[in-house]
């Protein structure tokens, strides 16, 4: 029994410096497999936040058939919904497993860097206190994506609504 402890302890330790030394060694990187493309690629094209883009993966990967309800659902659309910290996507997809539609509805996201700079153009001195990201995907192209950014300078506030397009 004593023989079989040790040399577990051993194998254990050489796994651990054997580890230790892949540190420098090139990985390879997966190429994620995607199976709504359509959704896939409008939305990779879009310049959403880094975490919305996460979630937008997910959902083109995701095998809707596998959900709960599905096999059983008689409706057109299947609804699954991808939550985060500080919103959720609702999806919709069809009996062939394709993204058909999606809501994004987030807040408090990191502003597209171009956003930002007219922001700071447009309004020195003002600071961004708040702000809700909604985007909307049909027909195979995004229909709707804009920021609702609030601002606030010397007590007083200022709401803007910012298209993705910039306007």
């Amino acid at each position: 029994m004593k023989k079989v402890a040790v040399s577990i302890m051993v194998l254990t330790m050489f796994n651990m410096v054997q580890a230790q030394g892949d540190r420098n060694r090139n990985f390879l990187i997966e190429t994620p497999i995607v199976t709504n493309s359509k959704y896939y690629l409008a939305n990779q094209k879009s310049g959403s936040p880094e975490i919305i883009q996460m979630i937008q993966e997910k959902i083109a990967r995701f095998n809707v058939s596998s959900a709960k309800g599905f096999a059983k659902s008689n409706e057109e659309l299947f609804e699954v919904v991808f939550r985060s910290e500080n919103g959720a996507t609702f999806a919709y997809y069809d009996n062939e497993g394709k993204v058909v539609a999606t809501l994004e509805k987030f807040r408090d996201v990191s502003l597209p860097l171009d956003i930002r700079k007219r922001l700071s153009k447009d309004f020195e001195n003002w600071k961004i206190i708040g702000n809700s990201y909604i985007s909307q995907f049909e027909s195979g192209k995004i229909t709707r994506k804009e920021y609702k950014i609030e601002l606030s300078k010397e007590g007083k506030t200022k709401k803007l609504v910012v298209h993705a397009s910039g306007s």
